[in-house]
């Protein structure tokens, strides 16, 4: 629930941003654009300052999956938003 909560307050509050822009896969944020990824990350270190950790790294992406994605954002200690 916590990544749920996490994903409306980032559409709500980072105007640039869309439901669809980014998901939730095995606990991590995964964006279509880096750019998006990096608003995020972002508003997330002015939010939270030293309080958590964020963690990017380009994905793998699979054959499977319809789209491509270029960053995955993740956290150490994410409090409750």
């Amino acid at each position: 629930m916590r990544y749920i909560a996490l994903k409306q307050e980032l559409c709500n509050n980072i105007k640039e941003l869309n439901n669809d822009d980014f998901f939730l896969l095995e606990g991590k944020l995964i964006f279509k654009n880096a750019s998006t990824g990096n608003l995020v990350k972002e508003y997330l270190n002015n939010k939270l300052g030293n309080e958590v950790k964020i963690y990017t790294q380009k994905p793998r992406n699979w054959p499977h999956w319809n789209n491509e994605y270029e960053m995955e954002l993740w956290f150490s200690n994410l409090p409750k938003i």
